[in-house]
């Protein structure tokens, strides 16, 4: 019977994280179009803000932007980072 006890605590546990790391990445979201913005840099939001397509004035390049977990990529090249303070710096 302690297991079954185990199990419903453990699951409670994961049902937890799970929710918290949804709101992480929803405020991941709201707070890196923000600072886009503030930055004066111009993006297309695709998919609900899950997906955002940036185009940094005078580079040239475009770049594949999903906020929620941080991970860009520059189109047409292997240069992939994390970070939306780095892509703004970049």
């Amino acid at each position: 019977m302690n297991s079954n006890i185990e199990d419903d605590d453990m699951g409670d546990l994961w049902r937890a994280i799970k929710a918290q790391r949804q709101e992480k990445r929803a405020d991941n979201r709201r707070s890196s179009e923000e600072l886009l913005r503030e930055a004066g840099i111009t993006f297309e939001n695709k998919n609900f803000g899950a997906h955002l397509i940036v185009r940094p004035s005078g580079s040239g390049a475009t770049v594949d932007f999903w906020p929620g977990t941080g991970r860009w990529t520059v189109r047409g090249t292997n240069r992939t980072a994390f970070g939306v303070h780095k892509l703004i710096e970049w």
